[in-house]
């Protein structure tokens, strides 16, 4: 059986999980290319399995939970790669007169880590899919 959301909260639950696997493949992170092209396929799909029964439970429309599983999938592997790659979250830029001076001043204040905007970025993207669910989804 998979573990329940806590509180029922599936979104959260997603973000909780998405954040565990990204810092494991970061733990190696020289190694995640390699984990991400042989990661094997029957694991994959159990894991997947196991979320679409929580997301089941959630009344996320089927329809849309694949799309949810793998768009997060996809997200938490290329976060975990640009961390293994050096590609700093939000960093100040390189040219900053070609913006405005209240962006640049806040890419300044460098209130962004990688774990904050991977985690952001999962939130906002879970809270989107979830104002988009209409009846045509429902199955």
């Amino acid at each position: 059986m998979p573990i329940a959301p806590v509180g029922g909260d599936w979104k959260q639950w997603l973000i909780e999980a998405s954040v565990r696997f990204r810092e494991t493949l970061l733990k190696h992170s020289r190694a995640a290319p390699l984990v991400v092209e042989y990661f094997p396929r029957g694991l994959l799909e159990k894991l997947y399995a196991e979320r679409c029964r929580v997301s089941a439970a959630a009344n996320v429309p089927t329809n849309s939970q694949m799309f949810i599983l793998e768009s997060t999938h996809r997200m938490t592997i290329g976060a975990a790669m640009c961390v293994a790659t050096g590609l700093p979250a939000m960093a100040p830029f390189a040219n900053p007169g070609q913006f405005d001076d209240r962006l640049n001043g806040s890419m300044q204040q460098g209130n962004w880590s990688d774990a904050k905007l991977f985690t952001e970025m999962l939130r906002v993207f879970l809270g989107g899919v979830e104002a988009d669910y209409s009846p045509r989804d429902s199955c």
